[in-house]
C-alpha cells in the first residue's frame, strides 16, 4: 500500500461509516414510533439490505470502478466557464505554469500555491474529492497527470482493472477538446487586415476559481484571524503585535445561488461567496471654505494646508529621516538612491499633488482674486487653474511659477530633516527640487484649463 491509498481507503471508510451511522438514526426512529411487530421485522431487514449496499458501494474496488465510469463528467480545472453562467457547456482550464511573464500584473502563474477546482455534474463532485485528496503535496490526480498507477495499484492487483481505472480517472483531469457555449463571454479578435475575408480568434474569458479560492482565503483569515485581537485591542487602547488589516467597501457575488455547488466545487465551500475588492478610483471631496487668508502651501505659519499638510506627510517624513540615519554609515549607492526616490520622496511628492488636487477641485473658481487673499503668486497660479482672469491665465500658461513651487517644496522638505543630523546642501536641495518638478510637470498635463471642455 502506498501512503495516497491508504488516505483514499481511510477517506472512503470514513464515508461509509457516515453512511451507516445515517441509516442507524434513521432505524432508531423508526423503532421508537412503531410497536407493529411486523413492521419492526420489514424495517430490520431493510436496514440490513441498506447496509450491505453501503458496504458493497464503499469497497475501494467497487468505488473506483464505479469512479472510472463518471469521471468523464467532470474536470479538474484552475479557470471555469461556469462563474459567467453556471449553465454553461464550454470547457474548463488548468493552468499549472509557475512560469511570471509579467510580475507587476496579479495574475494565476503569481499563485505560488493553486488551488485545483472541480467542475462539472455535482453527481461526481466525489470522484473530484478522492483525486485531489492532498498528501505531502502529491495526490491521485497528480499521480495520473504523470503516469504513476502506484497507488491504483496498491488497491487491486487486477493489471487490466487498473489499466481501466486510469483511461476513466485521467479524463477528469483535462477536457478532451476545448469548446465554448453561448452563454460565455466571447470576444472576436481580427488577426488580419483583409477587411473582405478577415479572420478572427475567439477569445473566451475564463474567471480563475484559483484566485478566487485564494482571495477568499486571504480576507477570511483577514476578518477572523489576528486582525480580530489587533481590532479588540485598539478598540480597548491596548498594544498589539499584529497589524490592523481593512478591506473597505469590499462587495461580493452570489455564484450559484442556492446551489454553489451547480458552479464548482471551490464555490460550493465558499457558500458561492465571491469577494470584489474596491477598484474604484479615489473621490476628492471639494473645500467647504475658500481658501484665502493664508500665503505658502509649505510654510506652517501662513499655509493653506501649514498644519494639514504637515500630518498628511508626517509619517513619511519620519520613515524618510530613518531611511537616511540607517544609511549614513554607508556610501551611496545606485541602489541607495533608487529606493531613497521610489520609496520615500516620490511618496511625499504624491501626497502634495493629492494635496493640490482638492483645492483645485474647490468650485468658486477665483478665489485668489479675493482682495483677503495673502497667497504666494506662484501657488496661487497653480491652485486656482480655473480662474477667469485674463492676465492670470496669461501669466500661468507661462508656467514659470512651476519652478517656484518646486523651489518651496524642496525649503520645506530640507526644514524637516534635522540638520543636526544631516549635512544637506545645494546638491539634496537641487534633488528635492528636480524631483518636485518633474512630477509638477507631468501633473500639469492632467489639470483641467480655463476654457477647455
Amino acid at each position: 500500500m502506498t501512503i495516497i491509498s491508504n488516505t483514499i481507503t481511510s477517506h472512503l471508510t470514513d464515508k461509509k461509516a457516515e453512511k451507516i451511522k445515517d441509516c442507524e438514526k434513521r432505524l432508531q426512529s423508526f423503532l421508537a414510533t412503531n410497536t407493529d411487530p411486523d413492521a419492526i421485522a420489514q424495517a430490520k431487514q431493510s436496514h440490513l439490505e441498506e447496509i450491505e449496499k453501503i458496504n458493497h458501494f464503499f469497497d475501494p474496488v467497487n468505488w473506483m470502478t464505479a469512479a472510472a465510469k463518471k469521471a468523464d463528467k467532470i474536470s479538474l480545472a484552475t479557470h471555469s466557464p461556469k462563474f459567467t453562467h453556471s449553465a454553461s457547456k464550454g470547457s474548463s482550464f488548468s493552468y499549472l505554469h509557475d512560469i511570471v511573464e509579467k510580475p507587476e500584473y496579479l495574475t494565476t502563474a503569481s499563485l505560488m500555491s493553486k488551488a485545483i477546482d472541480a467542475v462539472g455534474s455535482s453527481a461526481s463532485l466525489d470522484v473530484a474529492k478522492v483525486l485531489m485528496i492532498d498528501v505531502d503535496g502529491n495526490s491521485l490526480a497528480n499521480e495520473l497527470r504523470n503516469g504513476d498507477v502506484s497507488s491504483l495499484l496498491a488497491l487491486s492487483n487486477d493489471v487490466e482493472l487498473v489499466e481501466a481505472w486510469r483511461q476513466g480517472l485521467v479524463l477528469a483531469l483535462s477536457d478532451e477538446t476545448m469548446t465554448c457555449d453561448g452563454k460565455q463571454k466571447q470576444v472576436y479578435f481580427p488577426v488580419s487586415n483583409d477587411p473582405i475575408n478577415t479572420e478572427y480568434h475567439l477569445v473566451c474569458p475564463l474567471t480563475s476559481s484559483s484566485m478566487a479560492y485564494q482571495l477568499h482565503k486571504s480576507i477570511a483569515e483577514c476578518r477572523y484571524g489576528d486582525s480580530v485581537d489587533v481590532r479588540k485591542a485598539r478598540k480597548s487602547g491596548n498594544y498589539s503585535d499584529y497589524i490592523d488589516q481593512k478591506l473597505p467597501d469590499l462587495a461580493y457575488l452570489n455564484i450559484g445561488g442556492a446551489n454553489p455547488q451547480n458552479v464548482s466545487l471551490l464555490n460550493s465551500s465558499r457558500g458561492g461567496t465571491f469577494f470584489l475588492l474596491n477598484a474604484a478610483p479615489p473621490a476628492f471631496k471639494g473645500l467647504k471654505q475658500s481658501a484665502v487668508k493664508k500665503e505658502n502651501v509649505f510654510c506652517k505659519d501662513s499655509s493653506i494646508f501649514s498644519d494639514n499638510f504637515d500630518e498628511k506627510t508626517a509619517s513619511l517624513v519620519r520613515r524618510f529621516i530613518y531611511f537616511i540615519e540607517s544609511s549614513l554609515p554607508r556610501s551611496s549607492t545606485v541602489e541607495l538612491r533608487t529606493k531613497r526616490e521610489i520609496e520615500y520622496t516620490l511618496p511625499i511628492v504624491d501626497v502634495l499633488l493629492q494635496h493640490a488636487s482638492i483645492i483645485q477641485s474647490y468650485k468658486e473658481a477665483g478665489w485668489s482674486l479675493n482682495a483677503k487673499c495673502n497667497m504666494k503668486q506662484s501657488h496661487s497660479l497653480w491652485l486656482d487653474p480655473m480662474n477667469p482672469d485674463l492676465k492670470f491665465q496669461a501669466a500661468r500658461e507661462s508656467k514659470e511659477w512651476i519652478d517656484g513651487v518646486a523651489t518651496d517644496f524642496a525649503d520645506w522638505l530640507v526644514s524637516k530633516l534635522p540638520s543636526s543630523l544631516f549635512e544637506l546642501g545645494d546638491a539634496e536641495h537641487y534633488y528635492f527640487k528636480k524631483t518636485c518638478l518633474d512630477e509638477l510637470v507631468v501633473f500639469e498635463r492632467s489639470t483641467p484649463k480655463f476654457g477647455v471642455k
